[in-house]
């Protein structure tokens, strides 16, 4: 039986054309019904015609299912893929020049800090409509990978209060460790140290990741975890095999000195 993919906010190229690439780039996700769904037409339109025109160049038989209609997207879905920007680009401005105009600097300003506590009003709202449609029609064992930011308070709220099961991911991860591997020039592959940096509720899922690795013989793989964990679940990682948790306000010095004395 066919996966069915729901991707919301389906109308960003860069998002959501990676995104299938990389699912179907899996031999074993190719059996897949995908829906797109978005609230902008020509935006919906366009991103599936190139994602459409990408599975028959290579010879995949998909077809891509395109709808303005968030509940037919998400019926019986197993996993559904959250990339929407909510407010689009025009509320993004006032997120970084309303804080700039009280003298508040910030680098992007979708994920923290005054910007990212004003997005977060509009997602948090949005998220928790999404995860009622997705409570009554999708499949009851549905999970959600959610790329919307601020994506730490997007996920908490669809784990709190939506009631769905959700990890948060960032594709700037992958990107993160292939610049530091080039400018250390050593091969991905080769790492004495898994440093995860958790802002979307996914240290939950580190316990599986020590397991992993001693399955794999890889015990001498030193772990940390850093982020906005709570602190009563630090002693669980540390159970699991976790080296050590650095919490937000950690001073850098500290954690450069803590990796250092183990490699």
């Amino acid at each position: 039986m066919a996966i069915k993919i729901a991707f919301i906010g389906a109308g960003s190229i860069g998002f959501t054309r990676k995104l299938l690439t990389d699912i179907l780039s899996v031999e074993e996700l190719r059996d897949v019904d995908i829906r797109f769904m978005d609230i902008d037409q020509d935006n919906l339109n366009m991103v599936t015609q190139l994602c459409q025109r990408d599975i028959i160049s290579n010879g995949l038989d998909i077809q891509i299912s395109a709808t303005l209609n968030r509940r037919n997207a998400l019926a019986d879905a197993d996993y559904v893929i959250n990339t929407v920007r909510i407010g689009g680009l025009e509320a993004f401005t006032t997120d970084v020049e309303i804080p700039m105009k009280y003298g508040v600097n910030q680098c992007v300003g979708d994920t923290l800090c005054a910007g990212g506590i004003m997005y977060g009003q509009r997602g948090v709202a949005f998220m928790i409509d999404l995860c009622k449609d997705i409570r009554e029609v999708a499949s009851n064992k549905v999970l959600m990978l959610n790329y919307a930011n601020p994506n730490a308070m997007m996920t908490w709220a669809a784990n709190k209060y939506g009631k769905v099961n959700t990890i948060g991911l960032c594709h700037g991860v992958q990107g993160g460790h292939k610049l530091i591997s080039e400018a250390l020039d050593l091969p991905q592959e080769d790492v004495d140290i898994i440093g995860i940096s958790s802002l979307g509720y996914d240290h939950v899922l580190v316990p599986k990741l020590m397991k992993l690795l001693r399955s794999k013989k890889l015990d001498d793989v030193h772990v940390i975890v850093g982020g906005i964990i709570p602190t009563d679940e630090i002693p669980d990682l540390k159970e699991a095999g976790v080296g050590e948790v650095f919490c937000p306000g950690t001073k850098l010095d500290s954690i450069v000195a803590y990796v250092r004395s183990k490699v």
